[in-house]
């Protein structure tokens, strides 16, 4: 999906370039404030395997973590994904 945890019991993930071309994580409302959070990918292909850009909410995401929280108030993170470093 393009992030993992980076430490058990730490609310952070990792950013790293996603294998699919999209996915929709559906939140409970039960328990979070957004109804879904969606990972987009552009470029997406076995060449293009470096990150070029991300965005956060259409906002411009110059970190390599992602914080649990971002994720379940629900939104967009989006990748555009290139072939050299």
């Amino acid at each position: 999906m393009g992030f993992y945890p980076t430490c058990p019991g730490n609310m952070n993930y990792q950013l790293s370039s996603p294998v699919f071309d999209k996915v929709t994580i559906e939140l409970n409302p039960n328990f979070y404030s957004g109804k879904e959070f969606v990972i987009a990918t552009k470029n997406q292909s076995d060449k293009n395997l470096y990150i070029k850009a991300m965005q956060l909410n259409g906002k411009t995401l110059k970190r390599y973590t992602l914080n649990h929280a971002d994720i379940v108030k629900g939104g967009m993170l989006n990748f555009d994904l290139k072939a050299k470093h």
